[in-house]
């Protein structure tokens, strides 16, 4: 190991130990060097003191020689370099034996940067210490006034004039000494310090060390057995201590580790029986949803089959019944027009008619509802005269609220030339549902239409974000009528639905209001309704536009055939036009006979051919204007002929082709127009509707 905990230790406690022993060298050192410099300096102020005292005497006396000997004597010390004793006048009063100069102001001369500090030693009576360096070598210069009084009784010409004791003492071997020591108890320290290191690594291998790679190894050694076993008795500190304890804990948690193996052991095998039963379960669950599946699939293939067959049959169930009310409404619609009958005569044929366009309206209203459930409707935009459509729904419905004495008023505040984009027909539908229920169910006094696009106490729910000219159209109509009960406003547009009054009205199929609500939810608008028993109705609805202005009006592009889905149309003016050779492609003899009587008024030339392979044959050896083409016919249906007709290079002329026939779903309409015919009429068609088609596709040939 890089960082094991010897050398952590030993490291550590070596590191201490030099850095205490050098700090103690140093103090030591400083503490040495010192204690030196003080013993010398004393030393130096012992002999200048002494001398001091002795030269008073002596030199009171006249003893000059025993000075000298004095002076000599001192010399000879340790570390004494030099002595002298100079007078007030600056001379020296003994003679230098060591270097036998007998100069008399040899320390002035000699030593001229010290004459500072011996004349203010003079001259204040001060004890001076000066360090200099006499012969290289660094020296300490001890200087000791004497008293004024001396030299004062000797000559009073030295009054206030001091003679001087000078000491100089060598600093240098001071030094060598203070070194010795040093290095002596350098080397102790390094020797002192180096057996305690030792002394600790041992220590520390047999009462920590040793022991914890014991203890190490056993733990170790316990992953595989389980268990410690310590193969050497450990000393009894705290590491022992520590063993005890590590093994008691160890002990616990193999103890534990194994209740944890046992649980997870039973876990696993609950989890392998779950899995088990898991796995079973999911298999009863797949054969469980296979089947679900496919019982849903097939519960879907005979909803699929429902609907078809529910669209086959209201297709073949509008087909059987326009077939018999072509006959009925067409010859009706014959005599009314071209026979003089009697005014009872005339009453009962227009009962005939109106309840002929009664059963009519049913069956078109089956098959919207139908055509809703199953999301087939859609929006066939138109650009048109608004107050036309007007003008032609109160025509419509006004013949109805004349018939009951009541009175019908229209508001209209639109512009007078103004355009609207949206699905006029179904915007039509939908006024003449609402209208003619409001005249149904009034007895007396009126129903009331307002028409406006600002709205100030009428406003959707989701208002309307400015795009363009998009614009919210409103419509309101109340009725003075018996009202509805409150039970049943919430269920008033649901399909079937029919309010019972006190009055006991429940007239026909309840699907009015719900393909109302449909449609105007399918104009990107909503419908409400307020009402109570008694106190008349109050239907709001509002609807998406486009708004266009215009200075003339614009005649709706829709088409004819459009138009006779809902039964409703604004005859035309009878003005002339070409007379056209049309061939009639019919099966059904009434229809045969119906359809040739009205070309035939219309001042038409027609021909008869019962199916499409007839018609092949006809034109052949004749050619014709127009077609009036059935759908469903033996041998050659009507869409098969009209591929012939329109893509064989073998008829020169190419006859404009218009669908007559009793199939009115949404889908027949796009196959026939797909197959390249011009318009698509429904059966029973109305002789005015008849007269505007061949009129417009005159016009159309006249410009080919």
């Amino acid at each position: 190991m890089k960082n094991s905990l010897s050398r952590q230790l030993l490291g550590g406690f070596a590191m201490s130990l030099v850095v205490v022993g050098s700090s103690t060298l140093w103090i030591n050192f400083q503490l040495l060097q010192k204690d030196l410099r003080g013993q010398v300096e004393k030393r130096a102020q012992s002999i200048a003191r002494g001398l001091e005292f002795g030269t008073e005497g002596l030199i009171e006396y006249g003893n000059i020689n025993i000075l000298k000997r004095m002076v000599q004597n001192y010399e000879t010390l340790p570390t004494v370099i030099e002595i002298d004793i100079i007078a007030p006048d600056n001379n020296s009063i003994i003679t230098d034996t060591i270097n036998g100069s007998n100069q008399k102001m040899r320390y002035r001369e000699a030593h001229p940067e010290l004459i500072p500090y011996f004349d203010e030693s003079a001259k204040n009576g001060l004890e001076l210490k000066v360090e200099t360096v006499i012969n290289n070598k660094p020296a300490l210069i001890h200087i000791l006034p004497f008293s004024s009084s001396l030299f004062r009784n000797i000559d009073p010409k030295y009054t206030n004039k001091r003679g001087l004791v000078i000491v100089a003492v060598d600093l240098e071997e001071i030094r060598k000494d203070i070194w010795g020591i040093f290095i002596t108890t350098t080397m102790m320290m390094v020797g002192g310090t180096s057996a305690i290191l030792v002394l600790m690594i041992v220590l520390t291998h047999i009462y920590a060390l040793n022991p914890l790679k014991i203890l190490t190894t056993a733990i170790s050694q316990s992953k595989t057995t389980g268990s410690i076993d310590l193969k050497k008795s450990l000393p009894s500190n705290e590491i022992n201590y520590l063993a005890e304890t590590l093994i008691k804990a160890i002990a616990q948690i193999h103890e534990f580790e194994n209740s944890k193996n046992e649980e997870l052991r039973q876990i696993n095998q609950e989890l392998e029986q779950l899995s088990e039963s898991l796995e079973m379960k999911v298999i009863d669950r797949t054969i469980e949803l296979t089947n679900m599946n496919a019982e849903l699939k097939q519960a879907q293939e005979n909803a699929l089959q429902a609907s078809k067959a529910k669209s086959l049959f209201l297709a073949n169930m509008s087909h059987e019944l326009r077939t018999p009310l072509n006959a009925i409404l067409g010859f009706t619609q014959l005599i009314l027009e071209t026979s003089d009958v009697s005014e009872e005569s005339r009453e009962q044929l227009q009962i005939i008619n109106h309840s002929g366009e009664h059963l009519l309206n049913l069956i078109n209203n089956i098959l919207v509802i139908s055509r809703i459930e199953s999301a087939k409707q859609e929006l066939n935009l138109e650009i048109f005269d608004i107050n036309n459509l007007l003008t032609w729904v109160r025509e419509i419905v006004e013949v109805k609220s004349r018939d009951k004495g009541i009175s019908l008023v229209v508001e209209n505040q639109l512009d007078d030339n103004i355009l609207i984009q949206t699905d006029e027909l179904k915007l039509r539908q939908i006024l003449i549902n609402l209208l003619s229920n409001a005249i149904k169910f009034t007895l007396e006094g009126g129903v009331y239409l307002r028409v406006f696009m600002d709205s100030k106490d009428f406003q959707p729910d989701i208002y309307l974000t400015p795009d363009g000219n998009q614009q919210y159209l409103y419509f309101e109509i109340k009725d003075t009528g018996i009202g509805i009960a409150p039970e049943d406003i919430e269920n008033i547009f649901q399909p079937f639905f029919q309010s019972k009054s006190e009055y006991g009205y429940r007239e026909g199929t309840g699907l009015g209001l719900s393909i109302s609500k449909q449609f105007v939810n399918l104009m990107g608008g909503d419908i409400t309704v307020s009402s109570s028993l008694g106190s008349g109705t109050t239907f709001k609805f509002y609807v998406l536009v486009n708004t266009i202005n215009s200075e003339s009006s614009l005649i709706p592009t829709e088409t004819l055939a459009d138009l006779q889905i809902n039964n409703r149309f604004i005859p035309e003016m009878q003005n002339p036009f070409t007379q056209l050779n049309i061939l009639l492609a019919e099966d059904n003899k009434f229809n045969q006979m119906i359809t040739l009587k009205m070309l035939e008024h219309l001042g038409h030339n027609a021909d008869v051919v019962n199916d499409g392979l007839e018609v092949l044959e006809k034109l052949k050896h004749q050619d014709y204007d127009i077609i009036l083409m059935d759908i469903q016919m033996p041998r050659m249906d009507g869409i098969e002929a009209t591929r012939r007709v329109l893509n064989d290079g073998f008829y020169s002329r190419k006859p404009l082709i218009i669908a007559l026939t009793a199939s009115v779903m949404q889908e027949d309409k796009e196959i026939c127009l797909s197959a390249g015919m011009y318009r698509f009429v429904s059966k029973p068609v109305k002789i005015d509707i008849l007269q505007s088609i061949l009129k417009e596709a005159s016009e159309q040939i006249s410009t080919t």
